[in-house]
């Protein structure tokens, strides 16, 4: 916790602090204690900070599933939710996925996102959606990732129990070197969202 502090300190000094987050880390470090694993070690937690706009972040409590084990329990037993990934984590077989916890602006600790590493296998996806109690996302999920161009892969997928958006998160990657040098082709983008079916770009985004 004081190596956490500590590079807090560091990091946003000079007034950075002020600038960026609006206010002080307090809210963060008690909502990354209380996403962590009771009686374990900490979990890691990555900040987002804006460059433009409102001066507010976002934060990711990134738990390790080397931790993940029968019986691992959330810190803050009102995260409920939480909890029933974590477990759903546990018992998965063979290599285990990476969760992320995500809280808008420090929040006061409750959850706005929930996402999974998936590393391209929808099995995971299907899991995880079932823990989160929304399996029927898992059907349009498989849909857009079997229209990813070629050469790209799916790593991640989410959802956003905070939010009102009722958003499905992937996130995806070129993994090979022909997509990653059309990825200089506006035009290529374009033709990337509409064959995924994501139309709410514009010019601008592609830009």
């Amino acid at each position: 916790m004081q190596q956490l502090r500590d590079t807090w300190d560091r990091a946003f000094a000079d007034g950075r602090e002020a600038a960026l987050m609006g206010g002080g880390p307090e809210r963060l470090l008690d909502a990354s204690e209380r996403l962590s694993l009771t009686g374990g070690e900490f979990a890691s937690c990555f900040v987002e900070a804006p460059l433009l706009g409102a001066p507010e972040y976002d934060a990711l409590i990134i738990h390790n599933p080397g931790r993940m084990f029968p019986g691992c329990r959330v810190s803050d037993q009102t995260q409920t939710l939480a909890q029933k990934v974590l477990d759903w984590v546990a018992q998965v077989e063979g290599e285990k996925p990476y969760i992320h916890f995500e809280m808008d602006a420090a929040g006061s600790g409750a959850l706005s996102g929930i996402h999974c590493k998936i590393e391209g296998q929808l099995g995971l996806a299907e899991g995880f959606f079932q823990a989160v109690g929304e399996p029927w996302r898992m059907k349009e999920f498989a849909q857009a990732v079997n229209h990813l161009p070629d050469g790209w892969y799916c790593r991640y997928a989410g959802v956003f129990p905070g939010r009102k958006t009722g958003s499905t998160r992937m996130e995806v990657e070129p993994f090979d070197s022909a997509a990653r040098r059309s990825l200089c082709d506006p035009m290529y983008l374009g033709r990337c969202f509409d064959k995924i079916g994501f139309t709410a770009y514009d010019d601008t985004i592609v830009d």
